[in-house]
């Protein structure tokens, strides 16, 4: 098992870091997915991370909202439905469309 912790280095010094550089060598020497893998997953969630709020940024600025709640009391009802819609579309689609499902069998 890995494990590192400063006090190791504190108690034992870098002749453990170098020990654990050669662990993390043999794991990935007997596990080659892990080298592609890692870092894929590590790029994933950079980009999601980016991409994230990139339309509901878009929409605060074509609309002029910032920061202030004072900002959001101009807001029409187009303006809140487009909001809307962009959360539907792009943060909660399986959500929006159950509830709209359930809502049309009862």
């Amino acid at each position: 098992m890995l494990t590192f912790n400063i006090h190791d280095i504190r108690k034992h010094g870098w002749d453990r870091v170098l020990v654990m550089r050669e662990e993390v060598k043999s794991v990935f020497a007997n596990h080659p997915y892990l080298a592609i893998a890692i870092p894929l997953v590590l790029c994933y969630l950079g980009l999601v991370r980016c991409l994230r709020y990139r339309n509901v940024n878009r929409l605060k600025k074509k609309y002029g909202f910032t920061a202030d709640k004072e900002s959001y009391k101009g807001m029409t009802v187009e303006q809140a439905q487009e909001i809307e819609r962009n959360m539907a579309e792009w943060d909660f689609p399986c959500l929006f469309e159950f509830g709209w499902i359930v809502e049309f069998l009862k």
